[in-house]
């Protein structure tokens, strides 16, 4: 995960104790909210966004060029999909 995102956005396996099947694909925690308009919030709208990218682009050892050349390989056969 970029840097600049870990101030926001808690990776699953930084946090609790148990080692959890799904730590190691680099899911976020997406917190609980109570309202819409707390859903919206880039604390919660993030990590889920994060989490609904394939695994391949959520790897921590690719750079930024990859990663935008793969997402955007990902976005375009995704909506050539749909």
């Amino acid at each position: 995960m970029p840097r600049y995102l870990t101030e926001d956005c808690q990776l699953v396996s930084d946090v609790g104790r148990r080692r959890l099947r799904s730590s190691h694909v680099s899911t976020c925690v997406v917190p609980r909210t109570q309202t819409d308009f707390g859903d919206r919030a880039f604390q919660v709208a993030g990590p889920k966004v994060w989490n609904s990218l394939p695994a391949s682009l959520r790897q921590s050892h690719i750079t930024i060029f990859q990663f935008k050349r793969l997402l955007k390989t990902h976005l375009f056969a995704d909506s050539a999909a749909h």
